[in-house]
């Protein structure tokens, strides 16, 4: 065989290895494992495409003593781009309120902080170990809130806060399209949602970032131990009769490959369709959310008028589609986060956002003992607390939540004179308990000690645990 025969011949396996790299019958699917991943990119793509100018969203910030200002800007600059990325579900006008922390030392300062706003700050101080945390809720001030924590991950060079700031903001548009909270989806709806949305963000300006955190998710899912094993079908089912306080882990990483199939077979506005109709025909009142705070059945009617297809249709579509990506992702290792910003500088880049600004809120630091405000027709009290004084209408309502042993804190055992039999003063911290805090008005858990709990709203207007 002559020289230039074997050159051609050579030429042509070459080129039809990359074809075959570069297309399936299907359509793209170079470097996401399937063409249904690239049409997901592809729409991550035509948001941006929408986004012409940056503006500056309405987010008020609470600014934990210590918090590294390196931090401070990386979570202003994530929080402001999820807002515009979000702008079509969320309006650039809503009043948010973010509480930044980044310094373990104040964990005190925190905790009355949320305290002051009326958040259980029980359940945060676990968060201090490495975690960023999110409230998606409506503050008594008309604001909506997130927590931000810094996961202090330092060979994620930042991007461990960017990605989870991200999924966090994500379920403030969840809880603003719904009237009920986001207490209407299912756990891989809501959670799902959430940590696509974390890799949507992250990859957006970059193919090979998206790819990483596409393949990280899916490695996740592959490690998963669980009773269903790799049948998702199974696993879809079984969410369906599960209450809403009661996530899982896997619900993130099976619920975030559930969501790049929704948005690279119908498209994103599909996805958000699903949202908004939900918010618009969702209800709480049905029997097994009241029991067992399992949602009510309308999801499905909304999934049916998004999608065109019903839950049980979808399942085995969404399931091989997961079999397909961890097909392709079987083999493939990783690539680390310090070889990641080499070879594609774009991959942590953010639009520069004005600095962070605070004003009066909810749980906001102030000057003046006994200064009173008024946001959303409602008067806060510039208030005491153990670590910082703050804007607060909760503290007299709630003495429990307050920890301190000092003399004439109304929030001191001593100053107790008789139990409250509708608080629960024996529960360790982080535990769900008669009397404290919640969020999803009409939730039926169980507690700690095994009773039967369900959240309402007291004669001040306060969302407590109360027997049920």
């Amino acid at each position: 065989m002559r020289k230039w025969q074997i050159i051609i011949i050579a030429f042509a396996l070459l080129l039809g290895i990359t074809v075959n790299l570069k297309l399936s019958n299907d359509g793209p699917t170079s470097d996401f494992g399937s063409a249904t991943a690239a049409n997901a990119y592809a729409e991550i793509q035509k948001r941006m495409a929408t986004i012409t100018k940056y503006e500056n969203p309405n987010i008020n910030y609470v600014i934990a003593p210590k918090t590294d200002p390196k931090f401070l800007t990386l979570a202003n600059n994530a929080l402001k781009f999820g807002a515009n990325y979000y702008s079509d579900l969320l309006p650039l006008t809503t009043p948010i309120t973010a509480w930044v922390i980044d310094d373990r030392s104040s964990t005190n300062w925190t905790i009355d902080a949320l305290s002051a706003t009326g958040v259980d700050p029980s359940g945060y101080k676990p968060s201090f170990i490495k975690q960023v945390s999110g409230t998606p809720a409506k503050s008594r001030d008309g604001s909506m809130e997130i927590l931000i924590f810094s996961t202090q991950y330092e060979d994620r060079l930042g991007a461990g806060d960017q990605y989870e700031i991200s999924h966090e903001f994500t379920h403030l548009p969840q809880t603003f399209a719904m009237p009920n909270g986001k207490g209407s989806l299912l756990c891989w709806q809501r959670e799902g949602m959430a940590e696509y949305g974390a890799i949507a963000i992250s990859g957006r300006f970059s193919q090979l970032r998206y790819q990483q955190e596409t393949l990280h998710g899916t490695h996740f899912v592959m490690s998963l131990k669980t009773g269903f094993g790799t049948d998702w079908v199974t696993y879809f089912k079984q969410n369906e009769t599960r209450s809403t306080g009661a996530c899982a882990p896997e619900d993130y990483g099976i619920g975030a490959l559930a969501f790049q199939y929704l948005e690279g077979t119908y498209g994103r506005s599909k996805v958000f369709d699903f949202v908004k109709n939900l918010g618009e025909i969702g209800s709480m009142e049905c029997p097994e959310f009241k029991n067992d705070g399992v949602p009510c059945q309308q999801w499905r009617d909304s999934l049916k008028t998004a999608f065109g297809v019903s839950p049980d249709d979808l399942y085995p579509k969404i399931a091989k589609f997961i079999d397909e990506q961890i097909v392709w992702a079987k083999d493939l290792k990783e690539i680390p986060y310090a070889s990641l910003v080499k070879e594609d500088p774009k991959a942590f880049s953010y639009p520069i956002f004005l600095p962070p600004a605070s004003k009066p809120a909810a749980g906001q630091v102030c000057e003046k003992t006994g200064e009173k405000i008024t946001l959303n027709n409602t008067i806060f009290t510039c208030t005491v607390f153990t670590s910082a004084k703050f804007y607060s209408n909760i503290k007299e309502d709630i003495p429990s939540f307050i920890d301190s042993s000092k003399p004439g804190n109304a929030g001191s055992p001593k100053n107790q004179q008789t139990p409250d039999p509708n608080y629960d003063s024996e529960a360790p911290e982080g535990v769900i308990a008669r009397g404290r805090l919640c969020l999803d008005l009409g939730v039926t858990v169980k507690s700690w000690k095994n009773e039967k709990l369900t959240c309402i709203k007291n004669s001040k207007g306060t969302m407590l645990w109360a027997l049920s």
